[in-house]
């Protein structure tokens, strides 16, 4: 590593595919066997010696230790796996059983073979499956207003509600990391140390699961039933800036549902768009007028027109319609 970062300091190394030049291998080393780590590595120390130069706040590339990199990538899946009905096989590890949940589609590309906190292996293929022609059909479209009362209101008035799923398992995380505070000072190699770190992965796990299954069934009803989705595009990170609200806007993952409801309509070809959130909360979706809101006023009542829903009801009209006009542009 620091013959690494010496040589990409003094501007010997001026991308990736030079690397191998700095390998263990030496220029032996087959450009397609140098993992994503190394990838990785190379471009965190860039972004390090261009923001060094800048004069920027630069971190220095942190070690990853055993137990903290808990994954390896074959950049080229033919060169080194190998799928067939007796399972998967890599190169410098042999053929490994696997559960295979979905036959491959197009042309695969890379490979990734992932554990988890908990000690559960999962290998994920990248396909390329060719661009598909978009149809958005603008007479199915639907306005998505995400919020914390409800997970979600559409334009059509259907209301999904927010499960909380992080709530619900606070007193079981609570339980557990007391438990853990015992004897996380032990050395890592006690078992019951390692015993009770479980259980708290266990539970983070659970909750993950939850939330994704939840994120991934609600997007797709989305797109089953419509031909053009309009979403708001937040800035979570700003929004969690929030003291009162951070855990909560954690919890609820709209930056997840919105990513699945991307790639999906994707996929299937339909209409996408995210747009600004500014003033759909505000603005009269019937006549247009402006009138400012507290978080505590739930119910739209235009002084202008008269025209009367729900806040979240009215904000997911006015993304529609924001959304539709990009589209059109």
């Amino acid at each position: 590593m620091d013959e690494l970062v010496g040589v990409w300091c003094n501007g010997q190394v001026e991308g990736v595919g030079q690397m191998r030049h700095f390998h263990p291998f030496g220029d032996a080393a087959d450009p397609a066997h140098i993992g994503l780590d190394d990838i990785c590595s190379a471009k965190s120390l860039s972004r390090y010696v261009e923001k060094s130069k800048t004069g920027e706040k630069a971190g220095f590339p942190r070690y990853k230790g055993q137990n903290r990199y808990d994954s390896i990538t074959y950049p080229q899946f033919a060169n080194g796996c190998r799928l067939d009905n007796k399972g998967l096989r890599l190169g410098s590890i042999g053929r490994i059983r696997i559960v295979q949940h979905r036959s491959l589609e197009g042309i695969p590309k890379s490979c990734t073979i992932t554990r988890t906190a908990t000690g559960k292996w999962f290998v994920s293929i990248s396909c390329d499956i060719g661009e598909k022609d978009k149809k958005p059909n603008t007479n199915s479209a639907v306005g998505i207003d995400v919020g914390l009362n409800s997970f979600a209101v559409t334009s059509d008035g259907q209301k999904i509600e927010n499960q909380r799923f992080f709530r619900k398992e606070e007193k079981s995380l609570a339980k557990a990391q007391r438990k853990w505070d015992a004897v996380k000072k032990r050395p890592k190699t006690d078992a019951v140390r390692e015993k009770r770190r479980k259980v708290i992965a266990k539970v983070h796990e659970r909750i993950r699961n939850k939330r994704h299954n939840f994120a991934h069934q609600e997007s797709r009803k989305m797109v089953n039933r419509h031909g053009f989705i309009a979403v708001e595009k937040l800035d979570v990170q700003e929004m969690q800036k929030n003291r009162r609200l951070a855990k909560s806007i954690a919890d609820v993952a709209w930056s997840l549902f919105r990513h699945c409801l991307e790639y999906k309509a994707e996929e299937a070809g339909i209409g996408f768009k995210a747009v600004k959130p500014d003033y759909t909360s505000q603005d009269c979706s019937a006549c247009g007028h402006r009138e400012k809101k507290t978080l505590s006023d739930r119910v739209h009542h235009c002084k202008a027109c008269g025209y009367k829903t729900d806040r979240d009801h009215n904000a997911a009209i006015n993304i529609l319609t924001l959304g539709l006009q990009r589209q059109a542009d």
